[in-house]
């Protein structure tokens, strides 16, 4: 599970970032009836396009989704009952019967199998730990996702996933945001949010709102004077459609992982725009 939501995080940094445009539906002025309209007044050419457009959007929406969240509980307690291990993944379940419920469901199914938690590496930390220290303050270890469903909407539905990681010493927490298109199931990059834009065009206007943030909070990020590198040049490395994104509260967001572009073990958001 940590290889994808706590030691690999492109996996992310969101935050979960990303501006959606904004895309407008131009509601025209309806036309003025003259009086006593003839049966051929009743519906112009107009009227039709009109309504042409409007069947048109309606087949390609999507839907508000129905959805459940299960758990996959891989925590270990003592004899006593006492909790060693907080090791659980989280996933939505979409209810339905169309494929984009069908390509939604089928990329959470085969999460659960390669990111497992009941395969967690935190279990050998465990079994070292209570072989060499009998200090109970230590634990609970934690090695566990949670998500929430943060947009739902018929337009996007969006995932986010909390990870926290704790096998003593440093805890490392992050957020990794899962986000599809609700008429499809699609599983969507960061490009796929901007249609009217190249792939170079959308890294150019990221890369900027990324480095106007970085220079605002330069001590929260790596900068190459202190550490040979700086976070924007690891930034600029990533291929655009792997940055980790999320929506959440009319917000748009990359999320890094702990480490990534700053120190401690927490994760780093930029707001890259609003929806």
């Amino acid at each position: 599970m940590k290889k994808r939501f706590c030691k690999v995080v492109a996996s992310a940094a969101l935050l979960s970032m990303m501006a959606v445009i904004a895309v407008g539906c131009g509601k025209k002025d309806a036309p003025v009836p003259e009086e006593n309209p003839t049966p051929t007044q009743t519906q112009t050419a107009e009227d039709s396009q009109v309504t042409e457009e409007t069947e048109s959007q309606e087949e390609s929406a999507g839907e508000v989704f129905e959805v459940e969240i299960e758990t996959i509980d891989g925590s270990r307690r003592d004899d006593e009952g006492n909790l060693l291990a907080s090791i659980y993944m989280q996933y939505p379940v979409v209810k339905g019967d169309t494929d984009a419920v069908d390509a939604i469901n089928a990329y959470y199914d085969r999460l659960q199998v390669e990111y497992s938690p009941l395969n967690s590496a935190v279990l050998e930390d465990l079994d070292q730990a209570l072989a060499y220290s009998d200090d109970m303050s230590e634990f609970p270890y934690e090695d566990y996702t949670a998500c929430t469903v943060s947009r739902n909407d018929g337009e996007y539905f969006c995932v986010m996933n909390q990870y926290v990681w704790y096998a003593g010493g440093v805890m490392n927490s992050g957020m990794m945001g899962d986000v599809f298109d609700s008429a499809t199931g699609k599983k969507l990059t960061v490009v796929d949010l901007y249609p009217d834009m190249s792939e170079e065009e959308v890294q150019e206007m990221l890369l900027g709102i990324c480095e106007q943030e970085i220079n605002k909070n330069p001590d929260e990020y790596f900068q190459e004077s202190d550490f040979g590198y700086s976070s924007m040049e690891i930034i600029s490395q990533y291929n655009v459609e792997e940055l980790n994104f999320y929506m959440y509260d009319g917000k748009i967001v990359l999320s890094f992982g702990p480490y990534e572009i700053g120190y401690g073990g927490w994760y780093r958001e930029i707001e890259i725009g609003t929806y």
